[in-house]
């Protein structure tokens, strides 16, 4: 098959074997992935991503001196299934999935940060039969590729236990945080407020169901909002991942808040704990979306509940710029997501 795979911290194009299904598993055929900015970080600091994995558990169980097809946004289609499986979906229907598959020994392995489990960036993956969501065939069924991160959003509001009445800020309006607030929205909370740096974004937020959106160089996020009689955000989701975006939320969120941490910071950080203790604040870390809020999120979408539809980029590219449009997505201002067709040159 062909793919996009990451090699010695360079995204090339080239061959590679076509994955073979054992039992438990289907082999499909990517029609469309999204492009992540845990990608783009998996590129740029590798090494040390898959050093702090191996220290404390986490999921980059990867050998970066080989290729490594990243990609875990997608929609595909059943090409055949492994020996013994049950064959619930007839070969070509189109699905999408939670990225993860299970080898012959029952040990779990996330597509896309494998090297023998490739992901999206490659016309051919292997998923667990009994994770796949089938898609119907309309013209939005491209938008099923976005269900993994819209997902996350409404999963983090879900384990949040936001209730109306809350006043909720998503601090850094990415795909998780739009992801954010348009769950919030179809959730009834409001008002919700949005602050983030790039005008774009506050423009995405405000059409993902934000009622207010925010610079934060120009107004306090955390200020009375006078239009709603001086209420003062209590829960705030990070959806950022830099070093002292949480301790700046500390500082300066009202007491008893609850702050909801999203954006995964991968270097050391540093937060002023005494502010959390004297203001009581409630820190809540959590990583992933549910089987039932996977479910959820392509129900939303399907349904025209979620429209992910403004993050696009104004065109699907093939294999050839999976490597230039990765690196482009450093620039806040590059479109939230584009989506790659390996079947494209």
């Amino acid at each position: 098959m062909k793919a996009a795979y990451l090699l010695d911290g360079r995204v090339e194009v080239g061959d590679m074997a076509d994955p073979s299904p054992a039992k438990g598993q289907v082999l499909v055929r990517t029609h469309r992935c999204g492009l992540c900015a845990s990608d783009l970080h998996l590129c740029q600091h590798g090494p040390a991503t898959v050093e702090w994995s191996r220290r404390y558990g986490g999921n980059f169980s990867i050998d970066l001196s080989r290729p490594l097809v990243m990609g875990h946004e997608y929609l595909a289609e059943i090409v055949d299934y492994g020996p013994g499986t049950e064959r619930v979906l007839p070969i070509g229907s189109l699905i999408t999935s939670q990225p993860a598959v299970t080898d012959e020994a029952g040990r779990k392995h996330t597509v896309g940060l494998d090297n023998d489990y490739p992901g999206g960036f490659g016309e051919l993956m292997l998923l667990d039969q009994d994770k796949l969501v089938a898609v119907p065939s309309t013209r939005d069924s491209d938008l099923a590729a976005l269900a993994e991160p819209i997902g996350v959003g409404l999963g983090y509001v879900r384990s949040s236990r936001v209730q109306p009445g809350d006043t909720p800020l998503v601090v850094g309006c990415g795909a998780i945080g739009l992801a954010l607030i348009a769950a919030l929205k179809i959730a009834g909370i409001a008002p919700i407020i949005a602050a983030d740096f790039d005008e774009r974004r506050r423009n995405l937020a405000l059409a993902s169901g934000a009622d207010i959106v925010v610079d934060p160089r120009e107004v306090s996020p955390y200020a009375p909002l006078a239009r709603f009689d001086g209420r003062v955000p209590d829960i705030v989701f990070e959806c950022v991942g830099t070093p002292g975006v949480l301790s700046e939320i500390i500082l300066n969120v009202a007491a008893s808040s609850r702050i909801v941490v999203i954006g995964w910071c991968l270097s050391a950080d540093t937060i002023w704990s005494a502010a959390a203790h004297m203001k009581r604040l409630n820190i809540q870390f959590g990583g992933g979306t549910s089987p039932e809020a996977f479910q959820a999120a392509v129900d939303a979408i399907l349904e025209g509940r979620i429209d992910p539809t403004p993050w696009l980029a104004p065109r699907i590219i093939g294999l050839s710029e999976v490597g230039a449009s990765l690196a482009a997505m450093a620039d806040p201002a590059s479109p939230i997501r584009t989506l790659v067709d390996p079947r494209m040159a």
